[in-house]
């Protein structure tokens, strides 16, 4: 390592850190979480969040004739037990809330 050139230094330890992480094991511990997180949410059989919204505002406009309920109301109406219905999925398959 030549010390006379401190940039030439500061680039070589640069090099040295990003080969160093790389090489580390967090690389592979972070694509085995993307594809398992990947996986359980296709199994959820998910929507993106405009398809969702514009799917709220249709039944929501159609519910009652005439009149348009708020789209807050109907999304909570119908996101409220279906993250109850992912919490206790989750929680029956951990082995319980305690």
């Amino acid at each position: 390592m030549n010390t006379t050139n401190p940039m030439q230094w500061m680039e070589d330890i640069q090099k040295n850190i990003s080969d160093l992480i790389a090489r580390s094991p967090a690389a592979d511990v972070e694509r085995n979480v993307r594809a398992m997180m990947t996986q359980g949410f296709a199994k959820l059989d998910l929507v993106t969040r405009e398809e969702f919204d514009v799917q709220a505002d249709l039944l929501a406009r159609t519910l009652i004739g005439g009149a348009e309920l708020p789209i807050g109301l109907l999304t909570s109406l119908v996101g409220g037990p279906f993250f109850f219905v992912l919490l206790w999925r989750q929680r029956r398959a951990s082995g319980g809330w305690a």
